[in-house]
């Protein structure tokens, strides 16, 4: 029973992430800016993980080096990728970025070639090539339904898992020193001072959309991120990650039920392919992308 209960766990983080795209997509409707959501997104969810961090005795930092690490890590990998993928949901629609957001398995392969030398297997070159082919799909599909889908969208969903992928490669470095709330949410209230300068902020719009962002930055982020961590310790991480994965269909299927968004036929081979090539890379040997960092969605 407590293996299964891991599992309902893991599933209940992976359904939060996916319902990221939806709901950003109500805050933009609201009138709120990406960076805006961004902004509020950042600093509610860091405050949120730091205080887990606080009442856990984990909130420490050991070096000013580590500080500044942190510091950069917010500003590039959390702030940047947040806009993008607010950009992307705002651009082309919260199936879009969802979707091109998934290919963040694909990134962190080829970056974990370049850092740290690890081995691209055939499979992983053949999940690359599907992918790309996923990707050329996409941009071809001419719209979600509601959105066109421009190439600045795709640039934009395509940027956001690129940042993303950076969390794998920061985790590398710093997640057997330091606990993973400490760590994100000292990033996030970095990444939240970064976005300030470039925020309009409203109240107004912030209580036009108080229920979705409430729900973005407490459940999507800090809930999910924290039912994920417990589920990990009652579940191997090969089938955590593979259980994960349902976080785009929640997505798409928000999406459709919400936004009335849907890919044309070409967009779901592409969709398709992307999840394909998803899948070949996470169960490669057994082995999977490092996940601490998910809940950033």
């Amino acid at each position: 029973m407590q293996r299964y209960w891991g599992y309902i766990l893991i599933l209940v983080a992976a359904s939060g992430w996916g319902m990221v795209g939806p709901l950003c997509l109500y805050c933009i409707k609201a009138g709120m800016t990406p960076v805006e959501i961004a902004f509020w997104r950042a600093l509610i969810g860091g405050c949120l993980l730091c205080a887990h961090a606080a009442f856990t005795g984990t909130l420490h930092l050991q070096s000013g080096r580590d500080g500044l690490a942190l510091f950069v890590f917010g500003a590039l990998c959390i702030a940047g990728m947040f806009g993008a993928f607010q950009s992307a949901v705002q651009q082309g629609g919260a199936a879009l970025a969802v979707i091109l957001m998934y290919t963040v398995p694909v990134w962190v392969a080829v970056a974990s070639r370049i850092i740290f030398k690890e081995i691209l297997t055939r499979v992983k070159l053949l999940a690359i090539g599907i992918s790309l082919g996923g990707v050329v799909f996409i941009s071809l599909s001419g719209s979600t339904g509601v959105e066109a889908v421009t190439p600045t969208a795709v640039f934009l969903g395509l940027a956001s898992g690129f940042l993303y992928s950076g969390h794998y490669i920061f985790s590398k470095f710093f997640l057997n020193r330091y606990s993973p709330f400490a760590l994100y949410g000292c990033s996030m209230l970095s990444a939240a001072l970064v976005c300030l300068p470039f925020a309009d902020l409203s109240m107004e719009r912030v209580y036009a959309a108080w229920a979705p962002l409430l729900f973005l930055c407490a459940v999507c982020s800090y809930v999910s991120y924290w039912t994920y961590s417990e589920g990990l310790k009652r579940v191997e991480p090969t089938r955590a990650v593979i259980l994960a994965s349902v976080d785009p269909m929640v997505g798409i299927l928000a999406a459709w039920l919400w936004w009335d968004e849907f890919f044309s036929p070409s967009g779901w081979v592409g969709a398709a392919l992307i999840l394909v090539a998803v899948f070949l890379i996470i169960t490669d040997g057994g082995k999977a992308p490092a996940r601490a960092g998910r809940f950033e969605r």
